[in-house]
């Protein structure tokens, strides 16, 4: 009896740490919005005209969305421009329903079918290779569709509510917003930005700059100022090399040499000596008097 109360505790376990993830992607924002070069290839893809019907269920829509309490709702309130992009995504994605799966009879209720997850499976996959849009658009368009899904859900009976496969809104919401993530890993840097040996070169070039200045009689002194500015601006990054690029562990501490059992007030000057007193990389060698007598 006790190994079965345990086995079913873990289940429910486990079925509300699923429910919680699911729970958690319904209501959690993205960290980032519609890239703005997407936007410009996605600006022809809405609906239009937009049907009466349409127009009706998008202000009943924002209505919910913008209500401070509403039972229906998974979520706060949100602000008016999350809800004009959710309304602008839920009308492109009804032009693809129309031109691409046939769906004549457009209406909020489609994102309650039982096939919108994969239809916006299709969109998503549309929207890379037709659009080639990034993928933190695309996760930000399907974290709209399975926003106005939870709401067509109150428009349609029981029945229906059962048949919508959330889950799979979630799933695709959650692969997109991974190949964001390693897309942002190696995206193209702002052609602004100076790579470490660039930034070095600058910092060269900038004294190097500053020293004929100064030796020139022709220089005034507002231009020697003006060139000294460029020699301290590029000076401050280039100073420290940049990391490497491993997880190697920190290098160990280096042992104290000439430590004894018996005698370790006597050793300890000895072995600070040696962290002290830096190892010379050119010159002669110490002479005969300033060398260390063997232990």
């Amino acid at each position: 009896m006790v190994d079965l109360a345990a086995e079913r505790a873990l289940e429910l376990c486990d079925e509300l740490g699923e429910w919680d993830l699911a729970h958690e992607l319904l209501t959690a924002e993205l960290p980032y919005g519609v890239d703005p070069e997407d936007e410009a290839k996605a600006a022809n893809t809405q609906l239009s005209p937009v049907p009466a019907a349409v127009t009706k269920e998008l202000e009943h829509f924002v209505a919910y969305r913008r209500e401070e309490f509403n039972a229906h709702r998974t979520g706060p309130v949100v602000e008016t421009t999350t809800v004009s992009g959710d309304q602008a995504t839920a009308l492109r994605f009804l032009k693809y329903l129309k031109e691409k799966e046939g769906q004549e009879q457009v209406s909020l209720k489609l994102f309650a079918h039982a096939q919108v997850g994969t239809w916006t499976q299709r969109y998503m996959t549309w929207l890379r290779g037709e659009l080639g849009l990034k993928s933190s658009t695309i996760a930000v368009y399907c974290n709209a569709i399975l926003t106005v899904a939870t709401y067509a859900l109150t428009l349609v009976p029981a029945a229906e509510r059962d048949a919508c496969e959330l889950q799979q809104l979630v799933n695709l919401r959650a692969q997109a917003e991974t190949l964001s993530n390693r897309e942002k890993k190696f995206e193209v840097k702002s052609p602004h930005w100076l790579s470490w040996g660039e930034a070095n070169e600058a910092r060269v070039h900038a004294f190097e700059a500053y020293a004929k200045a100064k030796q020139s009689s022709d220089a005034t002194l507002a231009q020697k100022r003006s060139l000294l500015r460029d020699c301290l601006v590029p000076s401050t990054t280039p100073a420290q090399p940049p990391p490497p690029r491993t997880n190697l562990p920190p290098p160990s501490p280096r042992p104290s040499r000439h430590r004894s059992s018996h005698s370790t007030r006597s050793n300890a000057p000895t072995a600070l000596a040696s962290y002290a007193r830096p190892t010379p990389t050119h010159g002669p060698p110490p002479s005969a008097a300033h060398r260390r007598p063997a232990p």
